[in-house]
């Protein structure tokens, strides 16, 4: 794994491209988590959340961060550390999803966030003061969540979120011929709801009051959709649109690979594709165009600071 991280850096700084190493996994954690329990095609023994429950494998996760920093910190397009993504004690194994729920009995045991990645932050600036770090909510990052994280007294973090609502009711639908279409009225949290341009500003409402009251940046580390959802090209217009009237950095999942085999077979959100869920060729579409609209607002590289090569 270090030996594939090392190459994938090395072919970033090659293509003028910043990296930030983000870690999914580790002690106590496997892939399986964001696959879920009823998810047994590979086996439930892979399925481990452990993390959530055992000190131990909390400190190991310290353990792997500092050694992480140690090995990284001096490659000059490595700009962010994000000490866990999607973290998410309460769903896996409490079946909570609102803070005010959760914090009252839970605050300060192993199963809180807020008292184990100041420990990472502690630990990772022993060895690198400069490299910013991403901290994220609980509840997979969830906006919601925001503004229940902890606010570190580290003057190099950066807040984040991942955003994919309505997500069950839009963004990754299944393809039908009855599908929910943007912009437009259809069910979220068991409610009618409006879901257009205005949708996203109340959304965001947190972030903007967390920004607020920390003097905080906050940045969207996950967005996206199924490529082919009704008026998936307006609603990626107006959430960026949102986000950058913030000032937010802005991250779309997912960006596939360059093996023909993988993208033939995992194409929901290969872009590159356009929104027909038939069409299986790369190349330029309008959904595609959306993006790299945004994205040109956004140009700032490596080689910009002398660091390519």
């Amino acid at each position: 794994m270090q030996d594939n991280l090392d190459n994938y850096i090395k072919m970033a700084k090659k293509a003028n491209l910043f990296v930030i190493i983000s870690f999914r996994t580790g002690p106590g954690r496997s892939e399986f988590t964001f696959f879920g329990v009823g998810n047994d095609t590979f086996g439930l023994e892979h399925l481990n959340d452990e993390v959530w429950k055992d000190k131990q494998a909390q400190e190991k996760w310290i353990d792997m961060w500092k050694y992480t920093a140690e090995r990284y910190k001096n490659e000059s397009n490595v700009v962010c550390y994000e000490l866990m993504v999607e973290p998410n004690s309460n769903g896996v194994w409490l079946d909570i999803y609102n803070p005010e729920d959760f914090y009252p009995a839970y605050e300060n045991t192993t199963y809180d966030w807020n008292q184990m990645y100041p420990n990472i932050v502690n630990e990772i600036r022993e060895v690198d003061n400069e490299t910013p770090i991403l901290i994220s909510p609980m509840s997979w990052s969830s906006v919601r969540w925001l503004n229940s994280l902890s606010i570190s007294n580290d003057s190099r973090i950066v807040y984040s979120v991942h955003q994919y609502e309505p997500q069950s009711e839009y963004t990754h639908q299944e393809y039908s011929s009855n599908m929910s279409s943007y912009p437009g009225t259809f069910e979220w949290n068991g409610e009618p709801t409006q879901f257009d341009k205005s949708w996203f500003e109340t959304y965001l409402l947190p972030v903007d009051q967390f920004k607020s009251d920390n003097s905080a940046q906050v940045a969207v580390t996950e967005y996206g959709l199924k490529r082919f959802v009704p008026g998936a090209e307006q609603f990626l217009d107006d959430e960026m649109a949102a986000f950058e009237k913030r000032g937010m950095n802005y991250f779309i999942w997912s960006w596939q690979p360059s093996s023909k085999g993988y993208n033939q077979a995992q194409n929901d959100f290969n872009f590159r594709m356009g929104t027909d869920p038939n069409n299986l060729s790369e190349g330029n579409s309008q959904l595609y165009d959306t993006i790299k609209k945004y994205w040109a607002k956004n140009d700032v590289e490596p080689s910009d600071f002398g660091n390519a090569s």
